[in-house]
């Protein structure tokens, strides 16, 4: 069995529920994953984690991998229909949440600093640039995430 670090336990209660019906769907489906075992693998290797559980785990670990990327995937889905219908404080808490459980998906980091530059809040845009820089370090969209900081 896998060792209970490798598993991210996301509080899920750290999203906002707003009973917007437009966002319904994406906060169920932002919730579905709350059962869902995930890992991220952005800081383990493969060849470490077939010489430490073998081969076989493999196939296990890339679906709670996927749940994590599907998670955080919904979970920007979710900001983004927030952030349409005007909810901007909710949408900043759902990506400082992903931010917070180390998500570099390119789009969290955009629309956050989006909604920083809008509220002028220089702390929070340079705090973001340095998590964005460790986070993403592996990144293609690093430079362009970076860019966006200008």
């Amino acid at each position: 069995p896998l060792e209970e670090k490798l598993f991210i336990n996301i509080d899920f209660t750290l999203f906002p529920h707003v009973k917007e019906p437009t966002c319904q769907d994406q906060y169920l489906a932002l919730m579905h994953y709350a059962q869902s075992p995930m890992i991220n693998l952005k800081n383990e290797s493969n060849l470490v984690l077939k010489s430490t559980y073998g081969p076989q785990i493999v196939e296990e670990v890339a679906c709670y991998e996927k749940n994590y990327l599907d998670c955080m995937n919904t979970a920007i889905f979710y900001a983004e229909c927030l952030l349409q219908q005007g909810y901007l404080k909710e949408a900043q808490i759902t990506l400082e949440t992903c931010i917070h459980y180390h998500c570099d998906i390119s789009k969290c980091y955009l629309l956050l600093i989006d909604l920083y530059k809008q509220q002028s809040n220089l702390q929070g845009l340079t705090q973001l640039k340095q998590i964005a820089t460790i986070e993403m370090q592996h990144s293609p969209f690093l430079n362009k995430v970076l860019y966006a900081f200008q």
